[in-house]
């Protein structure tokens, strides 16, 4: 799962990075919509070279339309207002590979707790970006409709140490996601007990 997991971080670092380089909201809709094309083609049809792009065929291959969930979450930071749906559709971007990973690593289990984690670390995000761009809060609108997170078996600790960064964020309406003491304890914490 790991690597699988990787790709999606590093997939949100360059849809961040595009949205924070945004000057002007057509121009990263151009970029956003690259990446789903990107996606949308096989494997063999992209162009190599991009790190990124050549793990996600390397660990993606046949799901890339829930990293391309993603990509369509991270759209709505190009509009210069945005709605509680457009919140709903940025969570949904994270939950879809989410659950995907959680399906896939551990049979049996529900797609649906790993999507839940992907939630909530998605709604700690969405929070962050609220306060950078436009100082709302429209993602605790929403907070409240999400699932309760569940306790995830080692295998997946993972998923739920994101789910529980982002859920820590909201719960406590400040930042940041990962880096200050407190997130670390937290990490720790999930880690040993989910």
């Amino acid at each position: 799962m790991r690597p699988a997991l990787a790709c999606v971080f590093a997939m949100e670092v360059r849809l961040s990075s595009i949205i924070a380089r945004m000057t002007e909201p057509m121009l990263a809709q151009m970029r956003l919509a690259w990446w789903r094309d990107q996606l949308a083609c096989p494997v063999q049809a992209r162009p190599r070279g991009d790190a990124v792009l050549d793990a996600l065929g390397s660990h993606w291959a046949g799901a890339e339309h829930r990293i391309a969930a993603l990509v369509d979450g991270w759209e709505v930071w190009t509009k210069p207002d945005h709605s509680v749906d457009d919140v709903g559709i940025f969570l949904e971007g994270y939950a879809a590979p989410f659950g995907t990973l959680a399906a896939n690593c551990l049979p049996g289990i529900d797609a649906r707790a790993g999507a839940v984690n992907g939630q909530w670390y998605g709604a700690g995000i969405a929070f962050l970006m609220e306060q950078r761009l436009c100082g709302g809060t429209r993602v605790l609108d929403l907070a409240p409709t999400l699932s309760e997170r569940t306790r995830m078996p080692r295998k997946l600790r993972s998923l739920s140490i994101a789910g529980g960064l982002g859920q820590r964020v909201v719960l406590n309406r400040r930042g940041p996601l990962f880096g200050d003491r407190g997130s670390a304890l937290a990490a720790v914490r999930l880690g040993l007990f989910g």
